[in-house]
């Protein structure tokens, strides 16, 4: 039995999918209406929730991710290496020994990757003898980079490594019990619902 084929629906919901990563968003672009798109759409992208009559859609969105990963050469595991080699980069390798930054060209390439802006003023000064020229008294550099605790952050989300959870789906039936504490003034009081 061959694959159902993608309407031209599922088509823009796929394509949306492969750059926003947002079953919701991208269903509204597909023209899906907004219950739609808020109540099914996460199940078209999910293995345990993908009803039978979008399986297609499914396995077409994991076509077109694994072709893009083969494409770009960039995948789950090299995004976790990227950010890994940011997170372990030291400081050290771009100043020499008396703490000024070495060449730009002599830092490795992980620190080069990781510059978000740079900033440079040269200053000059006018000499004595002849105002027209101008001295090169040197140059002031700020040098900007990426988030550390960025980088731990997006580690963390990694799907990989999960060590923070932002949201969770679920289906089924369930029977949720949740409690909280409040604290006034030292006296404390407990409610459930």
């Amino acid at each position: 039995m061959s694959e159902k084929e993608l309407n031209d629906q599922e088509s823009v919901f796929v394509d949306s999918y492969l750059k926003t990563l947002s079953p919701y968003d991208s269903a509204l672009e597909a023209k899906y209406s907004e219950s739609v798109a808020r109540s099914k759409a996460w199940s078209w992208v999910s293995e345990k929730g993908c009803p039978d009559n979008k399986i297609h859609v499914l396995n077409a969105v994991k076509k077109a991710m694994d072709e893009r990963s083969e494409r770009t050469k960039i995948d789950s595991d090299w995004v976790l290496q990227e950010l890994r080699d940011i997170w372990n980069a030291d400081i050290c390798d771009i100043f020499d020994d008396n703490l000024n930054f070495k060449p730009i060209l002599e830092w490795p390439l992980i620190w080069r990757k990781m510059i978000n802006g740079i900033d440079v003023h040269q200053l000059k000064s006018k000499k004595l003898e002849n105002d027209e020229d101008l001295a090169d008294l040197g140059s002031i550099v700020k040098t900007k980079f990426v988030d550390k605790m960025k980088t731990m952050e997006l580690i963390g989300k990694h799907i990989n490594v999960s060590a923070f959870r932002e949201s969770m789906h679920a289906t089924g039936d369930f029977d949720i019990t949740w409690g909280f504490e409040v604290v006034d003034n030292g006296n404390d009081s407990k409610a459930e619902n």
